[in-house]
């Protein structure tokens, strides 16, 4: 089965590697203004803040990770059944039927609507970076938005798939 359609949208790096590098941050910050304030390192607070850094190191920095690397990449493809999309490097995985969708249209989404995977008041929003999407309307009269950076040729090829 070959496809009809292929794009691969990159997210943004400073977005999925600047997330854990800000945790660390923020955990070593207070540390550094605590010790230069008082003179000395009291041990309760140097305890206090390097078990923050280990909970940052071991917990925090690793999902921030998994979570940078998950919007690091949205792939979608189109073949003869589906339009099938892909988050980072196929961490999660959705598909649409196209013989369920009624129509498609590119739409520029409102920046508070954000990234990843979530409701958004009309239906799913599935988007790494930027605000061009494309809608789709299904037979049941739910809605899903799918982010891209060439909105244009994406609803292009969705429609081309449709009528065959």
């Amino acid at each position: 089965m070959s496809n009809i359609y292929e794009h691969t949208q990159k997210g943004k790096p400073l977005f999925y590697w600047g997330i854990p590098l800000i945790a660390i941050i923020i955990v070593l910050v207070p540390f550094a203004v605590i010790k230069t304030a008082t003179g000395k390192s009291n041990s309760i607070v140097l305890g206090a803040l390097l078990g923050g850094l280990v909970l940052s190191l071991l917990i925090i920095v690793p999902v921030l990770l998994w979570a940078g690397l998950f919007l690091s990449r949205l792939t979608v493809w189109i073949d003869s059944e589906f339009v099938r999309i892909r988050f980072g490097f196929g961490t999660w995985r959705k598909k649409f039927r196209l013989n369920q969708i009624q129509s498609v249209t590119a739409v520029r989404n409102n920046w508070f609507m954000g990234c990843g995977i979530h409701w958004i008041g009309s239906g799913w929003l599935y988007n790494i970076a930027g605000y061009d999407a494309v809608e789709l309307t299904f037979q049941n009269g739910k809605k899903a938005r799918i982010g891209t950076d060439e909105p244009q040729k994406l609803a292009s090829a969705i429609q081309s798939a449709l009528k065959n």
